[in-house]
């Protein structure tokens, strides 16, 4: 099997499963570190720390009339392709007919008659790699059920391309034919392909990294595969995303060889010589692509506020300029962008900052009291309660199954309304189950909600680049914020949650609201209301103590396996997960004081679970507390 890089190259499709998976490590149900872990410097990500110059760069198209680029955006709720003028003010779609509604990856032939482009189903698994022409109108299938991140070849009869699942490089003729697999001698992961002028290929590749992390180095052959040459070797570094200039002399492309976080723009010659950086803000500046007069570079950023937009950039680190400030995600990694060969007249303009989404989050009807909120999975088991969003009281009575689905519920503070999610978005609906409304429209693959004391945000799992982050979602607009997109490789970690109003506990890490560490706590868990106590699972125990592990107080003692506690709102009680090894999951409350021993408070299954006694829990659906 290949080896996995920090990104996965089809991350979009993989982040937008229509279903919850289990999720493993992190969270409540992972074993106590006997340390805490080291914790990261990480300067906080400001609007202000990208600032961009008063004067635009000049534009070749009067009035914003026509287009210099080309971007995969997720605007429109769902992933589409746009155009954009020069100076970032106007833009449209391409028209690609009913059939290709959700797209990504766009690149424009060296004659700018033709556009390929990646198109999804209305899931985002995808369909294949499709080119458009534009002097008929036609659009035709290159390849069926695979391919990424597609690139014109220099005479614009083959196309190079991310393959094999996004573990390989390609190349196809535009018809379709004489597809072959460039690196299949290989077992590593190869991928982002693009053509120098002399038709050879660059890609980025793992191939000759000895250590599983964060790493990878740039590459070029020829268009046959062979004569593979390393241009980078920086051992422990991520140099990814190469481009082409061009007159076929330089490449640029991402690394992270000489900062802490995130990643920085690079310049050097095709032979690997003479590197220089062109970028400098602590931030994950992504995929360079080069302007068509080789002077300029256009790539996409976070600007500080967890979002992805465009931006463009002088050679020599100067006059950078934002192009997009969508409140939704605008090229990149995810989505892709490219600068036209020749500006494109535009057709049906608007303005690029014109709203597309307008949200009304349901008000919130009369509270709702004494009260647990959590969800069944009765898939592959018989007695397990029906699929659902349950109600259940204290005392385990007055069991009622909700007319609304989705997992992952969580109450609002005031408990007028109750979030969950449906789809991997976010929903809202009214105690009474009245109104449910979809919040996001982000395709960030949402689990694991948490309300903020305010009410006015939600902390959610997410996994854009199909590990795990923590995203901060605005409930009267739905704008995600992914505050963590600079975590290192690995599959991250889940199920994050408020420890106090202005900390956020991930695993044993507390974290600001915009993502720095500040300190940890003893272990993973979950803070009491008042982030006085601390619950958390101890030697498959469930233990109550102070965040720093002092002072604990086992509540439980038989050999079952537990996980995800979760208290009520006055810091009382406990609700947990139960894993016996008999392939179901149980939920059971304690008193917090141990006083009392817990109890079953679901005489059901709520979901299977593994035939064997674990030594955690990593399956969790979500459940949560009223007063």
């Amino acid at each position: 099997m290949k080896k996995r890089l920090f990104i996965v190259i089809v991350a979009l499709v993989l982040a937008a499963a229509c279903s919850p998976q289990p999720s493993g490590g992190g969270g409540a149900g992972v074993p106590p570190s006997p340390t805490p872990p080291p914790i990261p410097t990480r300067p906080p990500l400001t609007p202000t720390s990208v600032s961009t110059p008063t004067t635009p760069p000049e534009s070749s198209a009067p009035d914003g009339q026509s287009a210099s680029f080309l971007y995969g955006s997720m605007r429109d709720i769902h992933p589409g392709l746009y155009y954009l003028s020069s100076d970032g003010q106007f833009m449209s779609s391409p028209d690609l007919g009913d059939a290709h509604q959700y797209t990504v990856w766009p690149d424009v032939s060296p004659d700018g008659s033709k556009i390929a482009f990646v198109s999804l189903t209305s899931n985002l698994q995808i369909i294949g790699i499709f080119v458009l022409d534009h002097t008929d109108g036609s659009i035709f299938q290159v390849t069926q059920g695979d391919g990424t991140h597609p690139k014109w070849s220099p005479d614009g009869m083959r196309i190079a391309y991310t393959c094999n699942g996004g573990t390989d490089v390609c190349v196809v003729n535009t018809s379709g034919t004489e597809q072959a697999n460039l690196t299949a001698d290989s077992d590593r992961m190869e991928s982002y392909p693009d053509w120098t002028s002399d038709g050879r290929i660059v890609f980025m590749s793992d191939r000759e990294v000895s250590e599983k992390a964060r790493y990878s180095e740039i590459y070029i052959m020829n268009p046959d595969g062979t004569d593979v040459i390393r241009l980078t070797s920086d051992e422990k570094a991520y140099n990814a995303n190469p481009a082409i200039s061009p007159d076929g002399t330089r490449i640029a492309y991402e690394s992270d060889r000489d900062v802490a976080t995130g990643s920085e723009i690079y310049i050097m010659n095709v032979d690997g010589s003479d590197t220089v950086r062109i970028t400098n803000d602590n931030s994950w500046n992504q995929n360079p692509m080069w302007s068509p007069d080789g002077t300029q570079l256009l790539f996409a950023m976070s600007g500080g506020d967890g979002n992805i937009d465009l931006y463009t950039i002088n050679l020599d680190g100067s006059n950078k300029f934002r192009l997009t400030q969508d409140t939704n995600e605008d090229g990149g990694l995810r989505l892709g962008h490219t600068w036209l060969p020749t500006p494109v007249e535009m057709e049906n303009i608007t303005r690029e900052n014109q709203p597309t989404i307008t949200i009304s989050p349901p008000r919130g009807s009369d509270a709702v009291s004494n009260g647990v909120l959590f969800v069944a999975a009765s898939f592959n088991c018989d007695d397990c309660l029906e699929a659902g969003l349950y109600f259940v009281t204290f005392d385990g009575a007055n069991l009622s199954k909700l007319p609304v689905t989705g997992f992952y519920p969580a109450w609002a503070p005031d408990f007028k309304r109750y979030a969950f999610v449906q789809g991997g978005e976010l929903y809202i609906a009214n105690a009474d189950s009245t109104s449910p409304t979809q919040i996001t429209h982000s395709h960030l693959g949402l689990s694991s909600l948490d309300w903020s004391e305010d009410g006015q945000q939600i902390l959610a799992d997410c996994i854009p680049y199909s590990q795990h982050d923590a995203c901060l979602i605005d409930v009267e607009t739905g704008l995600s914020h992914n505050i963590t997109e600079d975590i290192t490789y690995g599959s991250g970690v889940p199920f994050p949650s408020w420890f106090s109003p202005e900390r956020i506990l991930i695993g044993a890490l507390l974290l600001d609201p915009v993502g720095v560490p500040i300190s940890s706590v003893f272990t993973p868990g979950r803070a009491s209301p008042d982030a006085t106590r601390y619950a958390a699972i101890l030697r498959q125990q469930l233990v109550v103590m102070n965040p720093d592990g002092s002072d604990q107080k086992k509540l439980t003692s038989d050999p079952t396996t537990k996980g995800f506690p979760i208290w009520s709102p006055d810091g009382s009680l406990v609700i947990y997960s139960v894993a016996p090894g008999d392939g179901r999951l149980y939920l059971w409350a304690a008193r917090a004081d141990g006083v009392n021993p817990p109890y079953q408070l679901v005489a059901r299954p709520i979901a299977p679970g593994p035939a064997e006694r674990p030594d955690a829990i990593d399956t969790w659906y979500g459940y949560g507390w009223a007063p």
